[in-house]
């Protein structure tokens, strides 16, 4: 919460943007005048402070179940070649380009677990600059205070120091969205031209091919990848219906929405959306009881209230003017 509420801080101190006169009303300061070699800078000493927390003492905790699942394998891959466990045969081809990865850096750095979870703090780093690239299409001080959010949060500190493949995870996604924002929004040359009646078709072939391939390796390393894109789906749609580019906006819905519908079929055979992807799940702790259940799922949301919090504070001083700077933080709190 504090860390939500000094987010919020720094986006209502931001001026107001007036993107049909095409600029943008800036205080002078040194920032102003110099806000992209100064956001740069600024962005520099928060990857610095987050490293160096996330590095401190990096290979002396133990290692739990979950991380030796990781570590294993890719010392098998490092000694035979294969992630596959000696004497029982059994394989872990789960998230392999992860694993050769680790695999790797434990050949560089000797067989450790400070050389295997140092790929994590490397892959994060690149999140925080493609998060502050996101946030920096809103403002400077948008992007880092999205970078700030991201880099002082608990679970990332915590699980960037694990030998998991999720912090590739986060890099890749986040790399695959903004391609594919490049790719229907910005649209860099070359870029081909189109419509369909309302919708904007029109996209640069590039960033959007490889926004394909970095999302195809998203999934490969977690499956959670095509999930996800629910998030990203439902920021799209938020755009269309308040009119923020709403052509290319319903392009990016409809082009989302086949990618979930063929994953869905693939899958499951089916292209019920709300059966494959909402569909009930046991919770491991049903057998704990409903009250303390109820504890548990109230107090695992609550968490998510740190993205929740600037957004409805800029909603609530000023909401016309904030209403892109709310639909940017809740797209980046839902990443």
């Amino acid at each position: 919460l504090l860390t939500g509420g000094a987010a919020a801080l720094l986006l209502l101190r931001q001026p107001a943007e007036s993107p049909a006169l095409g600029k943008q009303l800036v205080a002078d300061s040194w920032l102003a005048r110099n806000r992209q070699l100064g956001g740069w800078l600024a962005l520099a000493v928060i990857i610095a402070a987050a490293a160096t927390v996330q590095l401190y003492r990096l290979g002396e905790p133990y290692m739990w179940v979950d991380e030796v699942f990781s570590f294993l394998p890719a010392k098998y891959i490092l000694e035979t070649g294969q992630p596959v466990y000696p004497g029982t045969g059994a394989e872990y081809y789960r998230a392999v380009v992860y694993h050769r990865i680790i695999a790797a850096f434990m050949h560089w750095f000797g067989i450790s677990p400070w050389a295997a979870r140092l790929p994590n703090v490397i892959f994060n780093m690149g999140t925080m600059v493609l998060i502050y690239l996101f946030g920096r299409k809103v403002s400077v001080k948008t992007g880092l205070a999205a970078a700030g959010l991201w880099a002082s949060t608990n679970f990332v500190l915590s699980i960037t120091r694990w030998v998991r493949m999720y912090p590739m995870f986060w890099f890749l996604y986040v790399l695959a969205l903004y391609l594919l924002y490049l790719a229907l929004f910005e649209q860099p040359r070359p870029r081909l031209r189109g419509r369909l009646g309302p919708v904007d078709i029109s996209f640069s072939p590039l960033p959007f091919v490889g926004a394909l391939l970095v999302f195809a390796l998203a999934v490969e390393t977690q499956g959670l990848a095509v999930a996800a894109l629910w998030s990203l789906l439902l920021l799209y749609a938020v755009q269309a219906a308040v009119g923020i580019e709403r052509p290319r906006s319903l392009a990016a819905v409809g082009a989302l929405l086949a990618v979930l519908l063929a994953a869905a079929w693939l899958r499951s055979g089916t292209l019920n959306l709300v059966e494959v992807y909402f569909g009930q799940t046991p919770l491991p702790t049903e057998n704990l009881g409903p009250s303390f259940v109820r504890t548990f799922i109230g107090l695992h949301y609550f968490t998510y209230a740190r993205f929740i919090v600037p957004a409805i504070a800029l909603l609530l001083i000023d909401r016309k003017d904030s209403l892109t700077r709310f639909i940017a933080a809740m797209g980046i709190g839902v990443l």
